[in-house]
């Protein structure tokens, strides 16, 4: 499976940008872990959600305007991208599940 004609100028730049936000957040994601700071994890985890968001929304796009062939090549692409995204969410989550005791603490003797 391949592509026989490469994407619009317009569509490949939606998909590289969608792409590079996809690795920052699993960057940032990365780098929570040594950090723990829970604020950042719970903004990673809606960065993720509202870049899943546009990749659905950008997959909409795709079906509207490719052929069977592209449609299945690009899909691909972004489905690839988006569980980057999903999987960076993830790491987050596992941030906040670690500092869970330090948040109830915190309240506790507030």
């Amino acid at each position: 499976m391949n592509l026989q004609k490469p994407p619009t100028p317009e569509l490949f730049e939606k998909i590289a940008r969608m792409s590079e936000s996809a690795i920052s957040i699993f960057d940032q994601s990365i780098d929570i872990i040594y950090k723990r700071d829970f604020e950042a994890a719970n903004l990673i985890v809606q960065n993720a959600k509202s870049a899943a968001t546009k990749l659905n929304e950008l997959t909409a796009d795709i079906l509207q305007i490719a052929n069977q062939n592209e449609i299945s090549c690009l899909s691909l692409i972004i489905e690839s991208i988006k569980r980057v995204a999903e999987y960076s969410s993830d790491i987050a989550e596992i941030v906040l599940n670690l500092n869970i005791d330090q948040i109830i603490d915190r309240y506790a003797h507030a």
